[in-house]
């Protein structure tokens, strides 16, 4: 009786091994990894869930000479990222939440919601063993915690009108062997086109930090800003133009922060007195192509 009951909810468990190859102007990534998860949920998907009982990584970096300048400067002021990029096992175990109000989906007509609530600790096995068993291996060993909470609304306002919203927030924390940093895949990033759209992807903050600027007076956007603390609001007003078109006006609010001071990165840290008035505010207009079984976006 036991197994029919939880057969209700389509367990399923899922073995993955993959191989990741991220190039960006900053660096070459690569990475070897394998997944031992277990997905479950309610017959009408208004739940579902997913425990990642092993998240393994093998991971090895190639960087631009102008990032690895930027790094070991960084280094010299006591900003240790440059660690983030030796050869690394990173392994973790993670767990996933959705819920689904009136299913929520990517060609919505009804009002309704989704929240996805995320929590990871990485590193969690080497809390039971010695310290020598990290120092003897050459591989880079990371301990951190990390929670992401994503909620999604979605409401008509006529037949020819709906008003959607997003509201994100994420907390990343290194600790133990870690050394202050965490797996660059495990920072959180604001700016770009699903993010703070005003701002170029991976580019905004942290806090009040502004980058060097050039000779013509612009900014020098040419390297990421990685944070440990995110938060984004998105909201996006749309109304039908002509069949398959929609126009849409939003607004984007949002940073990202340090749990502690950057010495490296004046104004990154987050402190109460002043977080406030470091939310990012980036508006647009957009044209919105909605074809059914596919949605493209323009926005400016």
């Amino acid at each position: 009786n036991s197994l029919e009951k939880f057969g209700r909810y389509n367990p399923r468990t899922r073995t993955l091994v993959g191989y990741n190859y991220i190039n960006r102007p900053e660096y070459i990534r690569e990475s070897v990894n394998g997944i031992i998860a277990y997905n479950w949920n309610t017959r009408n998907l208004r739940q579902q869930y997913t425990v990642n009982a092993l998240d393994a990584n093998f991971i090895r970096s190639n960087l631009s000479d102008d990032f690895r300048l930027l790094l070991e400067d960084l280094q010299n002021q006591g900003n240790n990222l440059i660690n983030s990029f030796l050869p690394s096992y990173v392994s973790s175990i993670s767990g996933q939440v959705i819920f689904n109000f009136n299913q929520y989906g990517a060609f919505q007509k009804n009002k309704a919601s989704l929240w996805r609530l995320f929590f990871e600790s990485g590193g969690t096995t080497l809390n039971f063993v010695s310290s020598s068993f990290v120092e003897e291996r050459t591989l880079a060993y990371f301990q951190f915690l990390k929670f992401q909470s994503d909620y999604r609304k979605y409401v008509p306002i006529t037949k020819d009108q709906t008003f959607a919203y997003r509201l994100n927030l994420g907390l990343a924390k290194p600790y133990g062997v870690s050394n202050g940093v965490l797996p660059y895949e495990k920072y959180f990033f604001a700016g770009g086109s699903t993010g703070i759209r005003a701002w170029q992807p991976r580019r905004l903050g942290p806090g009040s930090f502004s980058p060097d600027t050039l000779e013509d007076g612009s900014f020098d956007y040419r390297f990421e800003q990685p944070g440990e603390i995110l938060f984004e609001g998105m909201f996006e007003f749309r109304s039908k133009i002509y069949g398959y078109f929609d126009g849409a006006f939003f607004i984007d609010v949002g940073n990202t922060w340090t749990f502690n001071v950057d010495p490296a990165r004046p104004g990154a840290n987050f402190e109460f007195n002043r977080f406030y008035k470091e939310i990012a505010v980036g508006t647009g207009v957009g044209l919105r192509m909605d074809f059914d079984f596919l949605v493209v976006r323009l926005d400016m």
